[in-house]
């Protein structure tokens, strides 16, 4: 799952921002009619609400000339802009595989003339994977590229299994989360989110890899996103616990950390920007049953002009 987030990453931070105009317009939205039922984990990174949000653009302002360089080798190794062309990326395991997965694109018709261009390369070949035909790059990652409408999907895997089990989904012969009634991920992302991150019933698998924690063991289900509505950067978690004493628990330590680093900042800590102790007094965290919801929201052009800063604290 690491080299996943990894890739999400890259794509993201290479491609530039759209028009702001068009920023709203050009979301791409998570569509769960492409996501298998059976996915224990779902990341969805919406390259173009990314880009067209506030920080978004300050970022490939503040990137400047070396990251154009970067975009320029990207157009001439592969004939791909990324202006236009990567649209959203979204990560989750069809198999239920929650140390790998795949990776799904949605991209313009110009992934056609890249995968031309994969072609030409030593080590591509072409492989027949229980009856559906792959794109490999020396076995390592297996890829395959289909149409809906205008739009390119990609999906790709280190695992074939992975992007067999997908194109099942695609076609219609294995079940998406849009088609369960009552699926396992069932999170919906607010509007204007452009990162959204859920994990079910892997949770507690997840937070084993976690040595000596018994905060995170708490949790059992967990939706994160980030975005931007009406000029407003928000970040939002919200975490399922088994039961009302264990949300109860979890609330009081955020809470207790929250105190101690208000405190550590009243302090007068050189080390510490001053709008990072506004930002802490912007966390709320609310208790409701068994589930914990920790959220902050600030203006997205202030937070910009407090990032700037930085470089002079």
């Amino acid at each position: 799952m690491t080299s996943l987030l990894a890739l999400a990453g890259l794509l993201t931070l290479v491609t530039p921002a759209p028009a702001p105009a068009l920023a709203t317009a050009l979301a791409t939205d998570l569509d769960k009619s492409l996501i298998p039922a059976s996915t224990p984990f779902l990341v969805h990174v919406d390259v173009r609400g990314i880009l067209g949000s506030t920080l978004g653009k300050a970022a490939r302002e503040q990137a400047g000339e070396e990251l154009d360089g970067d975009l320029d080798e990207l157009r001439d190794e592969l004939g791909i802009d990324p202006f236009e062309d990567i649209y959203s990326v979204t990560l989750f395991s069809a198999t239920g595989d929650t140390d790998g997965g795949a990776v799904l694109v949605r991209a313009s018709a110009a992934i056609d003339g890249a995968l031309e261009r994969l072609k030409q390369m030593d080590e591509y070949e072409e492989v027949q994977v229980g009856g559906t035909s792959l794109h490999t790059i020396d076995g390592e990652v297996f890829i395959k590229v289909g149409k809906r409408g205008d739009e390119r999907i990609v999906v790709a895997s280190d695992s074939a299994e992975e992007v067999v089990a997908t194109l099942a989904v695609l076609r219609g012969d294995a079940r998406s989360l849009a088609d369960e009634r009552t699926p396992a991920l069932k999170g919906k992302p607010r509007p204007g989110a452009f990162v959204f991150v859920e994990v079910g019933e892997a949770m507690k698998e997840l937070t084993g890899h976690i040595p000596n924690s018994k905060l995170a063991g708490l949790a059992k289900h967990l939706v994160f996103q980030i975005g931007e509505s009406r000029g407003r950067i928000f970040v939002e978690a919200a975490v399922d616990t088994d039961d009302g004493q264990a949300a109860e628990n979890l609330g009081n330590v955020l809470n207790g950390l929250l105190s101690l680093a208000r405190l550590i900042g009243a302090g007068g800590g050189e080390d510490i920007p001053p709008f990072a102790l506004e930002l802490l007094d912007d966390i709320r965290v609310q208790v409701a049953g068994t589930q914990v919801r920790l959220t902050i929201e600030v203006d997205g052009r202030a937070l910009v002009e407090h990032l700037k800063d930085l470089e002079d604290f």
